[in-house]
């Protein structure tokens, strides 16, 4: 009839989302959860009277709680963390164990005052966990020992929990000291800096544990599906999955959470249903786990999944995970943790099994070059493990390895001439030299017929060579410029071989290689010959360049060397000789190039030396600079001040053009120079636009 009520009220909420035209989804769990947000709906829980349920709490003797109470109840040393809507910090089930540290993480404040629960989400979480025991009234939690942190998430008056709040409030549970944190709330989609700040609980060894979801789908629901997450579904009174509790591979243990009674706010009590409700269940176990300090993180972490009662396939399964958890599997069980010696740490990691028990590893390391013998329980290899070994306490085992060997045969002919034992991922030390008077020996090869010469390298098989033997012959090996076999022969005594294509050789920012000869003559072979390229090396143009500077002082005055400019420093340069500023004259400077103290180029500067007061001053004389095609050009020639001027260029009056006329003249080695341009058009030609005005006279003056 619960289910039934259930259902029908989910539905109403469905009709109600689609006519108020909100888009969200009804979850039995009553929570719908974006990558910001995380909103109540309207639990479809009902609330019930006052009574005495613990004789209707069928989830306790499903877990064998009453069984683990005889072991442990919990410790007030331990803070369990619920990050939800709050708690009804009035309700007596919580009388004296709500956390002074409790902390609304929305409006950031702390205080029991700041965490009261609105909608009663938080509340009945809080029941399973930790209402008080034997008190006549409502129901039993799990440890009624512990503290309970209470962190509120929800904004004021409203059903929704903003990430940023979770967020705090995971940082914040963490940093206050908790132990478990509680999570019943989730979403298909991921969030990473939920991911990041459970991330951080997880490597404070803080408990984190989730709720699966209530789809009834293996879509994953997120914080469950985190790694590292204890996932938990949900099953019903006879230990069935709920039929909306999510599966899928992440799912890690199943609990009760099907029509659980609990605690409801206003000091009430309430039957609810949803993996948010079987979450707490194992956050229960793990306070009791925890309040008997006598186990580690992660032999905690092991133990709920090895003492978990398996259920649907054998094994792990989608639906259950690794079972339904069991309190006093739990609490009375000791594990045994296996670690492994000189193995591969990522591939063997550590693991743990009941104790008192055995156990057959059946992974079978691998090491290169070398066969597994066995796993030993000591690091000499004095004790083997055997299949009959019982594990009372932590061990460490260590994988035992022995060389492997291969046979080599050496044959000549048919006959066995020699027989080695080679190491796997040895090479031959030495092979065998075969001496014979008439015959040269070339060596062992792969095969009968000779076609594959045998070389150097581990040996991984058994092996068979075969020795060659033949007249006298000379093996002939071209080389390129990287010592890399072109062309191989084999030829007989006082025989010649025609070379390969000369091979090339890349240039390179420094110098240009050109293939000049071989290093060695191949007339008249009498020896086997290994022979490589010579090569001219030139520089190269572009990594050589003269530093910009002054190419003409006057006499007397000092000339500086700004010397040349390298693209490389392995390059410097040697100036050779000087110009003579005691001497009028144009001389010619040389750099010596050098690469590793060789000269390997060279580079000229010009230099003129002249007279301070010498100037050589040419004008035109005035003449007509622009003709009619077919008038005749008259050349009116120029005067010079110093020296003879020579005439250089011809007028074409018969097609219309520009033409130049060069006067030089040579002093002491320099030339001077001056230009006229004549302009040869047609008689019909008419300017548009734009006069074209063309100069008489110094047209364009050019001086050295």
């Amino acid at each position: 009839m619960q289910k039934i009520i259930k259902k029908i009220f989910i539905i109403t909420l469905s009709v109600m989302a689609i006519i108020t035209g909100f888009l969200f989804t009804v979850k039995s769990d009553y929570f719908f959860y974006t990558s910001s947000i995380s909103e109540t709906l309207g639990p479809p829980w009902q609330e019930v009277p006052n009574e005495d349920y613990t004789s209707r709490q069928y989830n306790l003797d499903l877990i064998d709680i009453y069984e683990a109470w005889a072991i442990e109840t919990g410790s007030s040393n331990i803070t369990v963390a619920i990050i939800d809507s709050g708690i009804d910090t009035d309700h007596e089930e919580f009388a004296g164990r709500i956390s002074e540290l409790s902390y609304n993480a929305y409006s950031e404040e702390v205080g029991i005052a700041f965490v009261e629960d609105e909608f009663g989400h938080g509340t009945q979480i809080a029941g399973i966990i930790a209402a008080t025991r034997n008190n006549d009234l409502g129901i039993d939690g799990l440890t009624d020992n512990i503290e309970l942190m209470v962190i509120k998430v929800n904004a004021p008056g409203e059903e929704t929990y903003l990430n940023s709040a979770i967020i705090r409030g995971i940082y914040y549970a963490v940093n206050s000291g908790a132990d478990v944190l509680n999570l019943s709330f989730g979403s298909a989609t991921a969030d990473e800096n939920v991911r990041t700040a459970i991330e951080y609980a997880i490597e404070n060894e803080v408990f984190v544990v989730a709720a699966a979801g209530n789809d009834g789908n293996d879509t994953p629901f997120y914080p469950a599906a985190y790694d590292n997450v204890i996932s938990v579904g949900s099953v019903d009174e006879n230990a069935l999955i709920s039929d909306f509790s999510n599966y899928g591979t992440y799912i890690d243990l199943v609990a009760p959470g099907d029509l659980v009674y609990t605690t409801n706010i206003n000091n009430g009590y309430a039957q609810v249903s949803g993996t948010s409700f079987a979450a707490p269940h194992v956050v229960g176990i793990l306070a009791l786990l925890l309040s008997t300090g006598l186990y580690s993180y992660e032999e905690i972490m092991q133990n709920l999944l090895l003492t978990s009662v398996d259920l649907g396939t054998e094994g792990k399964d989608i639906y259950y995970g690794d079972g339904l958890i069991n309190a006093y599997n739990s609490l009375s069980t000791d594990l045994i943790k296996i670690t492994f010696g000189n193995v591969d740490e990522e591939a063997f990691q550590p693991i743990w099994i009941l104790a008192n028990e055995t156990y057959i590893i059946s992974e079978v390391p691998t090491l290169e070059n070398y066969q597994f013998v066995g796993w030993y329980l000591d690091e000499f290899y004095e004790t083997a493990l055997t299949s009959e070994y019982i594990f009372t306490q932590d061990t460490t085992v260590y994988g035992k390895f022995e060389p492997i060997y291969y046979t080599v045969d050496f044959l000549v002919d048919t006959t066995l001439y020699d027989q080695l034992s080679i190491m796997s991922g040895e090479v031959i030390a030495e092979l065998p030299v075969i001496e014979d008077d008439e015959l040269i020996f070339y060596g062992w090869f792969y095969d009968e017929t000779f076609t594959e010469r045998y070389i150097e390298q581990p040996v991984t098989s058994n092996l068979t060579l075969y020795a060659k033997f033949d007249e006298i012959m000379y093996f002939v090996r071209f080389l390129d410029a990287e010592d890399n076999l072109i062309e191989e022969f084999l030829v007989y005594p006082n025989d010649s071989v025609n070379p390969p294509e000369s091979p090339t050789k890349a240039s390179d920012e420094l110098f240009i290689y050109t293939f000049n000869s071989w290093d060695q003559t191949f007339d008249n072979i009498q020896s086997d010959l290994t022979i490589r390229p010579i090569y001219n090396r030139s520089l190269n143009e572009s990594a050589v360049a003269l530093a910009p500077g002054v190419d003409t002082v006057y006499l007397g005055n000092n000339w500086v060397d700004t010397g040349v400019n390298f693209i490389s420093d392995e390059l410097s340069f040697n100036l050779k000789n000087l110009p003579n500023i005691s001497e009028v004259g144009q001389y010619t400077l040389v750099y010596d190039i050098y690469f590793e103290n060789e000269i390997v180029g060279s580079i000229s500067r010009i230099v003129n030396v002249i007279e301070a007061n010498t100037q050589v001053t040419i004008t035109l004389n005035p003449g007509v600079t622009t003709i009619i095609k077919g008038t005749n050009y008259v050349e009116v020639g120029a005067i010079s001040n110093i020296g003879d001027i020579e005439i250089a260029g011809e007028v074409d009056q018969e097609t219309v053009g520009v033409y130049k006329i060069t006067y030089t003249v040579n002093y002491e080695g320099i030339e001077y120079k001056k230009t006229r341009y004549v302009y040869v058009i047609d008689s019909d030609y008419v300017p548009f636009g734009d006069i074209v005005w063309f100069f008489e006279g110094d047209d364009l003056d050019e001086e050295n």
